[in-house]
């Protein structure tokens, strides 16, 4: 929902992280007495958030398929080759994490 309380559509990277920070900024104050103090200030209530079919595929078709594995040792030329293979269930996986409100062990 907007902040109007219309239902809006974003697709931009910046119109999401726009909308996130009117939510976050109308619930949590920051102060930085002795350091940084997250405190909220009301009912946190965010509307459902969903990844579209097509979302992972736009996000991983960015990935340099020439570069070293990361962390997990898994090679971004794997991710990149199978990126129509793998789109739904990842669609499915986030869906159901954000859902959920809970990430995978191994995300963390």
């Amino acid at each position: 929902m907007g902040v109007d309380g219309k239902e809006i559509w974003v697709t931009e990277d910046v119109d999401k992280a726009e909308l996130f920070a009117q939510f976050y900024t109308k619930i949590f104050t920051v102060e930085n007495d002795d350091g940084l103090m997250i405190e909220m200030q009301g009912e946190a209530v965010c509307e459902e958030i969903v990844v579209i079919g097509h979302g992972p595929e736009k996000v991983i078709k960015k990935i340099n398929p020439n570069k070293l594995p990361g962390p997990d040792f898994l090679h971004p030329r794997v991710i990149y080759e199978v990126k129509e293979v793998i789109a739904y269930p990842l669609t499915l996986l986030f869906n159901k994490s954000l859902s959920s409100g809970q990430l995978p062990e191994d995300w963390k």
